[in-house]
């Protein structure tokens, strides 16, 4: 689009001023509003409108606050002119100056005194095409912001499947390694001493095959633990755990879950302390911390409960060195392990921390660690409940 040039030094001062004027402004309203103003100042019009190809009129000056001009502002616009009587100022004839183009912006403005001569209207058609490129440009920078918001968000959201992907892979190649691993071996040791007693059963005594039998029987409940941690890590991850808590006495239930499993684990702590907490899930997670410090502490192995707080405190202590520090921020991850230390010379998934970590915020609380006074301390805090809960 050409803007129409003007004749006078005047005319330039009029353009300069506009141009100057709606830079200043980052608000489309409050730009329209100034471009009226400066082209009402312009030509020394009393009343000046602009008003929009669609209907609109988004800036208007001169016309009384109680009134609404932009019916009859529209109609002069479809007529190209027109008499219109404003309060206070008479009946005015309206000019109606536009860019000669659409859509676009049609200005309407009128004076009681002279009409509007040439080189005026020359001026206006002038701010006017001005005021319509302002609006075209502002537009184009809007949608050039939006299409660069929508990129940035798109970039965004491809990183973060990206990263979905990455932490994919690495759960897969966990996984395999488990299979190839923890699975292998427990399932090697059943095969192997299954074809033996199909193979010389008649060779082995009673004791022997009793023995035999025994294994497998282990090995088999190793290979379902570890189906079975597999499956709440799942549940888990997918946020479909079955969780359904109660009110329990916690020392009373860590005391059966303990003798149940046949452990010798001295346990103390207030017995009148209660948590909310799904039982099931309690047990899982005691247990895991039971074996997580067979596996990698020290004996002496003890159970303890004590209240902190609006909390209840159910630790699982031993003797052994801890954890690396470099290792304890990546504790509670699934299928992780130390790369040194007492931890890495036992075997195991890396499931064991990262369900009680699950399970225990999925009942409200959480997992600590901590070395105390020379001791490994894995503590889950559950939610404190009266008698009269």
């Amino acid at each position: 689009m050409s803007v129409l040039q003007p004749s006078s030094g005047w005319a330039v001062q009029q353009l300069a001023g506009l141009l100057a004027g709606i830079s200043a402004y980052d608000d489309v309203a409050a730009m329209l509003m100034g471009a009226t103003h400066r082209i009402a100042e312009a030509v020394d019009a009393e009343v000046c409108a602009l008003v929009t190809d669609d209907g609109r009129v988004p800036a208007a000056i001169g016309f009384p606050a109680d009134t609404d001009p932009a019916a009859a502002l529209i109609e002069v616009v479809a007529a190209g002119g027109g008499a219109l009587e404003v309060a206070g100022l008479g009946v005015l004839d309206l000019r109606v100056v536009d860019v000669g183009r659409g859509p676009g912006v049609h200005v309407v403005l009128g004076r009681s005194g002279a009409p509007l001569d040439a080189a005026e209207l020359h001026l206006v058609r002038s701010m006017t095409q001005v005021v319509d490129l302002a609006l075209a440009l502002r537009s184009a920078a809007d949608r050039e912001r939006h299409l660069r918001e929508q990129s940035e968000a798109q970039a965004a959201e491809l990183r973060d499947v990206n990263q979905r992907l990455v932490e994919a892979s690495a759960a897969k190649d966990a996984v395999i390694s488990v299979a190839s691993h923890e699975l292998r071996t427990p399932l090697t040791s059943i095969l192997g001493f299954a074809a033996t007693l199909r193979d010389h059963d008649e060779e082995l005594g009673p004791g022997r095959r009793k023995e035999f039998l025994g294994v497998i029987e282990r090995q088999g409940q190793r290979l379902l633990r570890l189906v079975d941690d597999l499956l709440t890590v799942g549940r888990i991850e997918a946020g479909r755990l079955d969780t359904r808590p109660e009110v329990v006495p916690v020392a009373a239930t860590a005391r059966e879950i303990v003798e149940a499993a046949g452990l010798d684990v001295p346990l103390r702590g207030d017995g009148d302390l209660l948590a909310s907490v799904d039982p099931d899930q309690l047990e899982q997670v005691l247990l895991n911390l039971l074996t997580n410090a067979e596996k990698y502490g020290a004996p002496p192995v003890e159970v303890e409960v004590v209240a902190d707080g609006d909390m209840v405190e159910l630790a699982v202590l031993d003797h052994g060195p801890g954890v690396p520090d470099s290792f304890v921020p990546h504790l509670f991850e699934r299928f992780s392990q130390a790369s040194a230390g007492v931890a890495r010379e036992s075997t195991g998934a890396g499931l064991g921390l990262a369900i009680v970590d699950g399970l225990a915020t999925a009942n409200g609380g959480e997992v600590t660690y901590a070395r105390v006074d020379g001791r490994t301390r894995f503590a889950v805090r559950l939610p404190r409940r009266s008698a009269e809960h």
